[in-house]
């Protein structure tokens, strides 16, 4: 159907009861999240659309837009509220993932999870130091080929396909579902050669303003998310994803070993299951699915060698290897009237900081409403300091 939004009109597929939970899948097509896997999500009221200047939706110049990134991120808005979808859980793939970062930012009440895969948290062009770009040597293989004629379907269903065996990694390429999948987005998109590029490799990405810059603010994120991405992807090396889990509050990263941009059909199981298991707010994993690595409390994550404390539902702390654990939250130090912050816990490995670290604080007397000075020595006992008011001697306590 056509949605109008923002001054333009959006093509959207809906599939599923309405009456169930909505997840709004953003790529650049409709065709970026595979249909197997949207039928996969039983359950859940699935809506995903075309961009604009990319399939059915609103058509002019993908090669020098008028409008920004942060006008897609309010057609996604607005596509909610013409749905009346309510809060959504929202799902980004590739250069998606930037506007559903954005969706979660600026229309939080919107948003009730946010799930994001083979996506960074900067938008195109260089990217920061901390960040692995895109692999040179597969970027030259890539973009070193002779360009497809763009207008004639089985010239570019084949060079997609030789792009799809650079990307997929080594667990991921699946020819006939690349060739099918690339002959229906030429079948869907106009047949000229700036439409075909736009709807097959986002082309308008590439020529519009993507600032101010959003990944600062990542931390301010309030849904809960969800990060998934391959272990072998060249175009977003797996780094951007583990700094996306990382830098926003309390998310998850799930890793796919073998698998680079995109979700091929052999991730389809693992990634629907996640998916049904976010959007319900239930743990990721059943905590019984697999056993503790040896010692309960912390560990080293296998893909990174993190030292990090994870809580997976009720029980002890245990460590899923491939699986970001949810970050420890804040603890009262026992030494003295402060709270200790997430980042000195992961840092500790532990429950709380070590004592050491604890400086003297200021507690009141209960028996004579006075303020006594209170330490705690690296030996562990408590000592007070005894004072007056108004010259009654103090009730020392232990």
């Amino acid at each position: 159907m056509q949605i109008k939004v923002n001054g333009i009109e959006l093509y959207a597929e809906t599939l599923g009861n309405p009456s169930d939970p909505p997840i709004l899948l953003i790529g650049v097509t409709t065709l970026s999240w595979p249909s197997g896997l949207c039928t996969a999500l039983t359950g859940r009221y699935v809506v995903r659309y075309d961009l604009r200047d990319t399939g059915q939706s609103t058509f002019t110049d993908p090669g020098a837009p008028v409008y920004d990134l942060r006008d897609l991120v309010t057609d996604a808005s607005e596509l909610v509220a013409a749905l009346n979808l309510g809060r959504t859980h929202v799902a980004g793939m590739g250069v998606g993932g930037f506007i559903a970062q954005l969706l979660a930012l600026d229309h939080p009440d919107q948003v009730a999870s946010l799930t994001l895969v083979s996506t960074r948290p900067v938008a195109p062009g260089p990217a920061d130091p901390d960040l692995p770009a895109h692999a040179p040597e597969v970027m030259e293989q890539l973009f070193g080929r002779p360009a497809p004629d763009w207008t004639h379907r089985e010239s570019v269903v084949g060079y997609m396909t030789g792009s799809a065996r650079l990307l997929s990694g080594s667990k991921g390429f699946n020819e006939q579902d690349v060739r099918a999948t690339a002959g229906a987005i030429f079948d869907r998109a106009e047949p000229t050669a700036e439409a075909q590029r736009a709807s097959h490799l986002g082309t308008a990405f590439a020529a519009m303003d993507c600032q101010p810059r959003w990944r600062e603010r990542l931390g301010e994120i309030t849904a809960s998310a969800l990060v998934i991405h391959g272990d072998e992807d060249p175009f977003f090396p797996h780094h951007n994803g583990v700094v996306l889990a990382a830098e926003i509050p309390d998310a998850t990263l799930l890793t796919l070993p073998g698998i680079g941009q995109g979700l091929p059909r052999v991730t389809w199981p693992a990634v629907a299951g996640a998916l049904l298991r976010h959007t319900s707010g239930h743990p990721l994993i059943d905590p019984a699915a697999r056993p503790p690595l040896p010692g309960c409390g912390t560990g080293r994550r296998p893909d990174q060698g993190v030292r990090v404390p994870a809580r997976l539902g009720p029980g002890p702390r245990r460590l899923v290897p491939g699986l970001r654990p949810r970050r420890a939250a804040a603890r009262r130090c026992p030494g003295r009237n402060h709270m200790i912050s997430r980042r000195t816990l992961l840092a500790t490995g532990a429950g709380t900081a070590p004592v050491a670290r604890c400086q003297p604080a200021s507690r009141r007397c209960a028996a004579t409403r006075t303020h006594h000075q209170t330490t705690m020595p690296a030996g562990g006992a408590r000592t007070r300091t005894e004072g007056t008011r108004s010259g009654a001697a103090c009730r020392s306590r232990p």
